[in-house]
């Protein structure tokens, strides 16, 4: 909880750079938003490519993970959208005002701990991620037939699919942020990991595509849209690149959190600005979105795509026919 200061600030250099600052600020304030964003555009673009020039997997293989690329992207972004606009409009309100939405205690409360309601704050706002992840799952799966014929086949009619959504707060789910920063147990929480503040985006993005995974794989095997031969090789797909990304993200994250002080230098400059608190708040979202993006937009499904049509190629040939198998009958099947 902070008060407003309207002051312009010169700037010196990079590290204090209005548009820097401006930047971080609003990814501090839209985190779910930034990256759903990020996530939309790599999915799009970086991902696509990526697949289509992978070496030694089936045309058809790679059709399919393109589809499935670009359906996630989409179907995330308007999911997180639908909830975070809302959730991230009443927190704003709430912040900006506190006096007119919570009790004397939570007030005094926040007064003395400011950085707790910066805490509870990310984490509300980057739940929204892992609460849509079901939902998310089971459009984005849907959409993958539809997409991969309207991209590949020629012949066929295109076939469009719009969402509806609003992204007005009511006065209900006003009620609901507010009871979430009264209550006591969530306040003696962020009191005692407060200090674990700066790895919140990290373990969301964790949490979250662990979850995507699991209802993706169970819903592309019940899809009897997708054609039978290439359902293993999406699941196989989907783990692989959820396993490696969080395996290789939360590394390059570590490493760039640790090499070069940056955070340190950032606040060295910008040291007086009363909303240096927020724009530390954009860094420790904007470094794991970045990390997470590259490793799996750019690197992974190289790596996932190749695996994935070994693996399920084996299985094939095994006599399972394109079914999904558990791992423990994949291994009987290697002996």
């Amino acid at each position: 909880m902070r008060i407003n200061n309207t002051n312009k600030y010169n700037f010196k250099g990079v590290l204090n750079n209005k548009f820097l600052l401006s930047g971080l600020e609003k990814i501090a304030n839209h985190p779910a938003t930034f990256g759903a964003g990020t996530s939309l555009l790599m999915s799009l673009t970086l991902r696509p490519l990526v697949i289509k020039n992978t070496p030694n997997v089936e045309k058809k293989n790679k059709e399919y993970s393109i589809a499935n690329s670009i359906s996630s992207g989409i179907i995330k972004f308007l999911a997180v959208e639908a909830l975070a606009l809302p959730v991230e409009k009443t927190i704003l309100k709430i912040e900006k005002n506190p006096a007119s939405f919570l009790n004397d205690k939570s007030i005094n409360f926040f007064k003395k701990h400011g950085k707790n309601f910066d805490f509870m704050s990310q984490i509300l706002k980057q739940s929204v991620s892992v609460i849509t992840a079901i939902p998310k799952s089971v459009l984005a799966v849907s959409l993958i037939p539809l997409i991969k014929d309207g991209l590949f086949k020629e012949d066929k009619n295109k076939t469009s699919s719009e969402i509806n959504f609003t992204g007005k707060p009511s006065e209900i789910l006003t009620s609901v942020v507010k009871k979430y920063y009264e209550n006591g147990k969530i306040q003696n929480f962020s009191e005692k990991h407060v200090a674990s503040a700066k790895n919140i985006t990290r373990n969301m993005i964790i949490f979250a595509d662990t979850v995507l995974c699991g209802t993706s794989a169970l819903n592309i095997k019940n899809n009897k849209k997708i054609a039978k031969k290439e359902r293993s090789n999406l699941i196989y797909n989907n783990i692989l690149s959820t396993g490696f990304s969080i395996f290789a993200g939360t590394l390059l994250d570590k490493i760039m959190q640790n090499k070069g002080n940056f955070a340190e230098k950032f606040k060295k400059a910008n040291i007086d600005n009363p909303k240096l608190g927020k724009y530390t708040e954009g860094i420790n979202i904007l470094r794991p979105t970045l990390a997470f993006a590259l490793v799996y937009y750019g690197i992974l499904p190289v790596f996932s795509n190749f695996f994935a049509q070994k693996i399920s190629n084996h299985v094939n040939k095994k006599g399972h026919k394109g079914n999904f198998i558990s791992f423990t009958e994949f291994k009987k099947s290697i002996n």
